[in-house]
């Protein structure tokens, strides 16, 4: 029996592009995700920081901070907060804490100031004394020199120097 004159050449041939053409579908859908206008997004942990004298129960954009004693903070994060990998003027999150067994949550969106994609290892919250929300996407800890942090306001204890 000839293979040409059984048909079983041009089944199997059909199959084939059949095959071809689905690979070069799925390629092209690819490539095609691969140029999304979306930002692609980082996944740090959060780490807290409480400067204050309350206790404070945190999260930033809906995933729990955690819970920061009073003048406490940076032993350990929670996983994870989405970022953009790329960062641009107006990148904000949005926190939502409260004070120790205080029913009222407030909510804040606060800046992230400028970071590098390479060097972000957390997103670290600073509750301040004053009231004022900080967050800063980096790889150092409060008491690296390079911090972005500084003077008083660096402080966990208003009297201990952060350094």
């Amino acid at each position: 029996m000839n293979i040409v004159t059984s048909g079983w050449l041009r089944r199997h041939a059909l199959a084939y592009r059949f095959a071809a053409g689905m690979l070069l579908a799925s390629a092209l859908l690819t490539s095609a995700c691969a140029n999304d206008k979306e930002p692609r997004m980082l996944t740090p942990g959060v780490t807290g920081y409480n400067h204050t004298k309350d206790e404070i129960t945190f999260s930033v954009n809906n995933q729990a901070g955690g819970y920061l004693m009073p003048h406490s903070g940076g032993g350990k994060s929670s996983c994870c907060v989405s970022i953009p990998r790329t960062w641009s003027p107006g990148t904000k999150v949005k926190v939502l804490w409260q004070k120790g067994m205080e029913s009222t949550e407030r909510v804040v969106d606060v800046d992230v100031p400028a970071y590098d994609t390479n060097k972000v290892g957390a997103l670290n919250v600073h509750f301040l004394r004053t009231g004022e929300i900080r967050v800063f996407a980096t790889m150092l800890d409060l008491r690296h020199p390079d911090y972005p942090l500084k003077g008083p306001e660096a402080q966990l204890r208003p009297d201990v120097p952060a350094r």
